[in-house]
Order: C-alpha cells, then sequence, then structure tokens
C-alpha cells in the first residue's frame, strides 16, 4: 500500500510495499526497452505503447495525481481520504 506524507519542511515521503517496488523495477525495465525500441528503429511497438500507459497510470497512483480538465494535465490529489 502507498502512503504519501506532506511534511512542513516542503519535504514529501513516500512509502510503497516491496511488491510495488519490485513493479516499479518491472515497469523501469519496460521503459528501458521501450527507448532503446524508438531510438533503434524509429518506431513504437503497440505493445510499447501499452507499458508507457501502465507505467503513467503506476506513476500517478504512486504520487496521489488526479486529472485536472481546466489544465489538461495531472495535479497533487487535494481531497482527504
Amino acid at each position: 500500500m502507498t502512503t504519501i506524507k506532506h511534511f512542513k519542511n516542503e519535504n514529501v515521503k513516500i512509502e510503497i510495499s516491496k511488491k510495488e517496488f519490485y513493479e516499479f523495477i518491472a515497469a523501469t525495465n519496460n521503459l528501458k526497452r521501450t527507448i532503446d525500441t524508438a531510438q533503434e528503429t524509429n518506431d513504437l511497438w503497440l505493445s510499447d505503447v501499452k507499458n508507457l500507459e501502465e507505467l503513467k497510470w503506476k506513476l500517478t497512483e504512486l504520487l496521489g495525481l488526479t486529472f485536472d480538465r481546466d489544465t489538461w494535465g495531472y495535479v497533487q490529489n487535494t481531497t482527504e481520504e
């Protein structure tokens, strides 16, 4: 389970489980392979696009982000749990 703590000194601490940690290692390796393919072929496979999409969702979840339609980008989630 991911925990995000905001401190008064402007630091942010993110705690993740070992399982999540290893999932991020796998996602990082997928990202590396995707970049390698794009550099070597000047093209992307649909499976590479899927890997990029999965990494995007993992990062938005890890960082507690929500999509803001006004800025058309991700912002910090301000809702209380």
